[in-house]
């Protein structure tokens, strides 16, 4: 195309929000969730919080390490359907768990998981995926975690929609009803899946076989309600609530977290987690609790991601240096 077929040519113009914005948006949500962490810890001191932490049972630290196993190998399985879905499924496991742990790892603990989960597949994945290919499974992947997360909260709201009302406002049929709508969209994919026929398409991509779809979402459903379960182990009491109403606690400070700004939600999520729950008389081991998921669902598997990594950059040298005589 030449300059006189775009010299009059309409630009098309997308919104953008700037980034000065963004930035006094993220300090105003981190100064919010100090103000909040500090009201409801305003009676007791570092040392009380520090000592709280022999109140963690071992057994309960243990189960949820391997609750973070689970987790992850639940988004393992939703990359390997993902694969499929693109036709990719000849990517053997060996080579794609990998890239799948470290994406996830870097942005569970550094947050921005839109940029930075596809970043890191675009670094483990070059070797075995174009870059299409690429963009294809961040989207597929991205899709499935926020339909199988709104499925979750949304189960979550209609299993305990009486204690949400009572803890919080509204009506029980007001709380089943915003349930409805959050399971809603799982249930349409599934339907999509069960009708599809002859290689139907949507969005550019082929509707999987109805038994692909269900493990989708499925699997999705079992990440996020694993994640939780880790922070709901670690709570004392279990936050006073039952475990289907904190899963959509739980959700819901994940979201506030996520659309702050700040790395990882990090001082959103843990406000938001105080602000929700009912017990307010072991404020110092729920901040325990709450330091103590960090270590193991952020810190840990972010540890292991950079182990990776490293390996990723040197792995070259290293094999050339196999090779020399």
């Amino acid at each position: 195309m030449d300059a006189s077929q775009t010299e009059g040519a309409p630009q098309e113009r997308r919104f953008k929000l700037p980034r000065w914005v963004s930035i006094v948006l993220a300090v105003a949500f981190f100064a919010g969730a100090i103000w909040i962490i500090r009201n409801e810890l305003r009676q007791n001191s570092p040392e009380q919080i520090l000592g709280a932490f022999q109140y963690i049972a071992t057994s309960d630290v243990v189960a949820a390490i391997a609750l973070v196993f689970v987790s992850y190998a639940c988004l393992i399985g939703c990359e390997r359907i993902a694969l499929s879905i693109m036709g990719c499924s000849d990517l053997p496991l060996r080579r794609m768990w990998r890239p799948t742990f470290t994406a996830y790892a870097l942005g569970n603990a550094i947050g921005f998981s839109y940029a930075t989960v596809p970043a890191a597949r675009a670094r483990l994945y070059k070797d075995y995926l174009s870059g299409g290919q690429i963009a294809a499974l961040s989207a597929i992947t991205g899709a499935t975690v926020m339909l199988a997360g709104s499925a979750v909260a949304g189960a979550g709201l209609l299993i305990a929609a009486e204690e949400i009302a009572t803890r919080t406002v509204g009506t029980p049929l007001l709380w089943r009803l915003l349930g409805c709508v959050l399971v809603a969209p799982a249930i349409a994919w599934i339907i999509t899946a069960l009708n599809a026929q002859g290689g139907k398409m949507l969005f550019g991509m082929q509707v999987p076989k109805r038994r692909i779809a269900f493990a989708q979402v499925a699997m999705g459903m079992a990440d996020w309600i694993a994640a939780s379960a880790v922070l709901y182990i670690l709570l004392p009491g279990h936050g006073d609530w039952s475990f289907p109403a904190f899963m959509t606690v739980f959700l819901a400070a994940g979201v506030l977290g996520s659309v702050s700004g700040t790395p990882a939600g990090i001082g959103v999520f843990e406000a938001s987690i105080l602000a929700f729950s009912p017990d307010t008389q072991h404020a110092p081991t729920m901040a325990a609790a709450l330091i103590a998921y960090r270590l193991i669902w952020t810190m840990a598997p972010l540890v292991g991601a950079a182990v990776l990594l490293i390996y990723d950059v040197i792995r070259p040298a290293l094999l050339r240096g196999a090779r020399s005589p």
